[in-house]
């Protein structure tokens, strides 16, 4: 199961999805209980839909999202069937739209899965995240009186794979800076930013985005600086700061006009990158007097990511005891 947020295919299914988002209570808290959140979620859904119809227009009218995760899940069990004697099929499991847990789980049941492994595509753990994928996929497997044994991979922004994927990110965004400016660019690694009423309560992943970012950042080699910024703020509560678009506005004053930015929170192009940061920062960047802006690329299918997927999952399977004869390089 890749586990992930999901997204709307089409601009019809952008309100209800949007609706189903702000249903739920481990990302944003409306008073009133379950029946107030499904109140104000209907609300802001409604409120929110035409803006973020617009946004889907603008990349093509629906989100990549899904198909990304379905690609990486191929490109992953290509190469752990080629190392194990595992067999393996991917399905792709989102939180807040199709396919949902209760379709990934029928499916593995048609399949005759004999084992689960819930793989979170959030390389950082949060609550609101990984976690609210994880409660919900066990939840749904318990409703449907599934037995079969699940295990799950949660956070794995340290492991070296990953790190060398995101650092080949990084310095191919940098050598799309003119040559002649490379020296004096900042890199602005940019992640989904979070309530800070979940952060008082110890969620971890503030300090798993500041960790992969200061491995990712040594792991390129770059002697430039290079700071962290929030951005996909709901709502008027208070949030993870500064926000990335604060940041772009103040860095000219601050005698920075070139900047690399790099998704580091998310594994794949969608709405957050090719909307959020390819469009409005970049349009804040223009407006705030930057020279060079430049959108580091995701990871995608890229080869050395793929790989990073598969030595991920191969460790779990070995730790678990899952796959046998394994025949290439495990963690």
């Amino acid at each position: 199961m890749m586990l992930n947020l999901g997204g709307p295919a089409t601009l019809a299914e952008v309100r209800p999805f949007l609706q189903n988002l702000f249903s739920d209570r481990e990302i944003i808290r409306f008073p009133g209980g379950a029946l107030g959140q499904r109140l104000f979620a209907w609300l802001l859904a409604k409120k929110k839909a035409p803006s973020s119809s617009r946004n889907y227009a603008a990349i093509g009218g629906g989100s990549p999202l899904v198909a990304w995760t379905q690609q990486q899940g191929d490109g992953m069990q290509r190469l752990v069937e080629a190392e194990t004697d595992a067999r393996l099929t991917i399905e792709p499991c989102m939180r807040y739209w199709h396919p949902t847990a209760e379709t990934a789980l029928r499916r593995a049941a048609g399949f005759g899965a004999e084992h689960i492994v819930a793989f979170s595509q959030y390389p950082q753990y949060s609550t609101t995240t990984t976690g609210s994928s994880l409660r919900d996929l066990r939840r749904t497997a318990e409703r449907l009186g599934m037995r079969t044994p699940i295990t799950a991979i949660e956070s794995w922004h340290e492991h070296p794979s990953y790190i060398a994927a995101m650092a080949e990110c990084v310095r191919e965004g940098l050598e799309r800076v003119p040559p002649a400016l490379r020296g004096v660019a900042r890199i602005v690694y940019s992640a989904h930013s979070l309530p800070m009423k979940v952060v008082d309560a110890g969620d971890p992943y503030p300090d798993q985005i500041r960790r992969t970012a200061e491995l990712v950042h040594a792991a390129t080699g770059i002697a430039l600086p290079y700071e962290v910024s929030w951005q996909s703020k709901v709502g008027p509560v208070k949030w993870l700061a500064p926000s990335s678009v604060d940041r772009i506005r103040a860095l000219p004053g601050e005698g920075v006009r070139d900047v690399v930015v790099v998704p580091i929170a998310f594994v794949n192009d969608h709405i957050e990158t090719l909307q959020e940061l390819d469009r409005e920062l970049h349009e804040e960047a223009v407006r705030a007097g930057m020279r060079t802006f430049v959108r580091a690329p995701s990871l995608n299918v890229r080869p050395r990511f793929l790989r990073a997927l598969a030595d991920i999952f191969l460790a779990h399977l070995s730790a678990n005891g899952l796959a046998k004869q394994a025949v290439g390089k495990v963690g």
